[in-house]
């Protein structure tokens, strides 16, 4: 799952992927490599960008701090860190 911030998103429509997401900064936590074999040519040829993050919070901190356009990771991981951090903001616990 490519988790994007919101002007990303609207600025147009990325369903191909990695196509779609060229000259964008991809967050990805350090070690994993997803995304495929056309996602990592692009990134070696310089079409795309990657940012290693320390984990699931920081990959959507990051995103949401619009550090990054998008984060990559399994979509449940994903879905899990922001229901947690959702949580945290209720009860004044943010990250």
């Amino acid at each position: 799952m490519v988790y994007c911030h919101q002007d990303i998103l609207q600025t147009r429509a990325r369903p191909d992927w990695p196509t779609d997401y060229k000259g964008l900064l991809i967050a990805l936590n350090s070690g994993f490599h997803l995304g495929g074999e056309q996602f990592w040519n692009a990134v070696t040829a310089g079409e795309i960008e990657v940012m290693e993050v320390r984990g699931n919070r920081e990959g959507v901190l990051t995103v949401r701090k619009k550090r990054a356009d998008c984060y990559m990771n399994d979509q449940l991981s994903i879905i899990i860190e922001i229901e947690m951090l959702k949580k945290a903001v209720n009860t004044g616990r943010e990250g």
